[in-house]
């Protein structure tokens, strides 16, 4: 357990792409801050800080019990996992990345309304309720120009895709559905 996994959770061209995100949405909104809800080993996480960005990663590191991090996450337990996360951050955490220990909710009503944010991207809890709850909460913390978004649209997890659905999406690119703000 004293070893990091792989943080690279996500396939490349999705990393990639929630990169490329985030550079529109900094472009279009003028913020240079990313909050990401569910980071668990950190992989997009420490993308986005090497692009520049400053990234809020708001996670309980308990994982999800519907897919694979249920697993892991009773393996290793939440301290473990949070310390993993930390060890992949290297000298970026507290510099350009900052965890955010605990519920995606409690965080969204703590977050100080005039800090806007260049996009959130979701990625924590795939029930339906949870996504829905979480768009609900972080939406008004996008800034004017800036982007929500958020992974798994797919079939495999059909809360995600009703979620995003209701909210109204502007598009997709691959499992990652965006809306512009």
């Amino acid at each position: 357990m004293n070893q990091p996994f792989d943080p690279m959770r996500f396939t490349n061209y999705e990393v990639d792409a929630v990169v490329s995100f985030a550079q529109q949405a900094r472009l279009r909104s003028g913020r240079n801050n990313v909050i990401e809800i569910g980071v668990w080993a950190g992989g997009t996480s420490r993308e986005l800080a090497r692009n520049g960005f400053k990234v809020y990663c708001v996670d309980h590191w308990l994982g999800n019990e519907h897919d694979a991090l249920g697993p892991l996450a009773k393996e290793y337990g939440p301290a473990n996992a949070f310390r993993i996360f930390c060890q992949n951050m290297g000298e970026m955490l507290f510099r350009r990345v900052h965890p955010c220990f605990g519920e995606s909710l409690m965080w969204a009503e703590a977050w100080p309304e005039h800090e806007k944010v260049a996009m959130v991207f979701i990625d924590a809890s795939h029930e339906y309720e949870d996504v829905k709850a979480d768009i609900a909460a972080w939406k008004p913390h996008v800034a004017s120009g800036g982007l929500l978004s958020g992974h798994d649209y797919s079939e495999d997890f059909p809360g995600v895709m009703k979620a995003a659905d209701e909210h109204g999406i502007d598009g997709l690119w691959g499992t990652i559905w965006y809306k512009w703000l």
